[in-house]
């Protein structure tokens, strides 16, 4: 199950638009800390010196501006982006992000919609937090059974036991230690290239 973050969020608003700082205002200020910017140079000064939660990306419509600082931002901080464009570019734009951690929204919009659009990143970096916890794990566990396997090979080529001998000697040895069978293995391994 994924569990929710207590601590506050971040946003970073990149925006000219009186209306969506407003809303975005009004939406999240009391859970996430914002942080406004007018431009894209702006935009990246603050991404330098400090860390987001996500960005919120209404900027330079007409001429692809914010289309372009959400890609970029996207792929030098791999932090998620909700982007907002002209209707009619909505289609090409939302080809061009595919591969990148960007939510295209059409304008113009509504706050229920930039509401949604938020939850669907929020839901978006709990599920990335999970899947990154659980594979880290999964790592740790293929590394300590290469060390116990590693072990038993030991035991194995130096003894002539066989693997049922070794791994049933390395548990007993856990059990009766009161650690875990990896550090018996790792124990194991360190004394023999000693």
């Amino acid at each position: 199950m994924v569990q929710m973050k207590t601590s506050k969020q971040s946003a970073l608003l990149i925006t000219q638009s009186k209306n969506i700082i407003d809303t975005i205002r009004s939406l999240l200020e009391v859970k996430t800390d914002i942080t406004i910017v007018q431009s894209s140079l702006e935009a990246k000064k603050q991404l330098r010196t400090r860390s987001f939660t996500y960005c919120i990306v209404c900027l330079g419509i007409a001429d692809g501006h914010g289309i372009n600082l959400a890609v970029e931002v996207s792929s030098m901080y791999h932090i998620p982006i909700c982007l907002f464009v002209k209707r009619e570019m909505f289609d090409q734009v939302v080809y061009k992000t595919q591969e990148q951690e960007i939510f295209v929204n059409a304008i113009p919009t509504n706050s229920m919609t930039i509401y949604q659009s938020i939850c669907m990143i929020e839901t978006y970096l709990l599920q990335k937090n999970y899947y990154e916890q659980k594979i880290a794990k999964l790592k740790r566990q293929r590394q300590e059974d290469r060390i116990i396997y590693q072990a038993k090979l030991y035991l194995i080529q130096d003894y002539n036991w066989s693997e049922e001998k070794a791994h049933k000697y390395l548990e007993k040895t856990a059990m009766d230690t009161r650690v875990s069978i990896t550090e018996i293995a790792r124990s194991l391994l360190s004394r023999r290239t000693t």
